[in-house]
């Protein structure tokens, strides 16, 4: 019980003293006429640098260029065509369509078509970095789940190798590839 009692009055001191300085701030900022933040000065030399500049008073804002990206390529002579990329020693084939807003088609070919199953399919979405095309996020049924493929002359390419195209994607065209 002596405790409870010690306790409630260190409680009620320290709320009573809380109040107090409170009280003595208020009084002291209204009689001084000022509020604690407009003596405070911020110099040009402390403000961070902004990416966005004004040209002049009737120009936009724009956003300076980032050093680190490249200009973005026109990929639009791969787009609206599949392309093949064949791992022949382990007997399986992606395939992807680039479509309009980032979109790309995508099928996995496997074994299981090899034994008469159907293909897995699904889409993504890609992104583009000067020359580089880059998938993320690949359907979970495709053991792959990224890929960053450069596009040169009208062709895309993983590392090296470049990617053959075709015709839409079918199970006889993966049958035929490996026989």
């Amino acid at each position: 019980m002596k405790n409870k009692k010690k306790t409630a009055l260190i409680i009620a001191a320290v709320i009573i003293a809380a109040v107090i300085v409170s009280a003595a701030l208020i009084i002291h900022n209204k009689n001084s006429g000022s509020t604690p933040l407009e003596n405070i000065t911020v110099s040009e030399s402390v403000l961070p640098s902004h990416p966005l500049k004004i040209e002049d008073e009737t120009s936009e804002l724009t956003a300076a260029a980032d050093s680190n990206t490249k200009p973005t390529a026109d990929i639009s002579s791969v787009k609206g065509i599949w392309w093949y990329l064949y791992d022949d020693e382990q007997k399986v084939c992606y395939a992807f369509y680039f479509g309009d807003n980032s979109r790309v088609d995508l099928a996995y070919f496997d074994d299981d078509v090899l034994q008469g199953e159907d293909y897995k399919s699904g889409y993504s979405v890609y992104t583009q970095d000067g020359d580089d095309i880059i998938l993320r996020y690949l359907p979970d049924s495709f053991p792959i789940k990224n890929f960053t493929f450069t596009v040169k002359d009208d062709k895309i390419y993983l590392y090296d190798e470049a990617l053959s195209n075709g015709s839409s994607p079918s199970n006889e065209n993966f049958i035929e590839h490996f026989n």
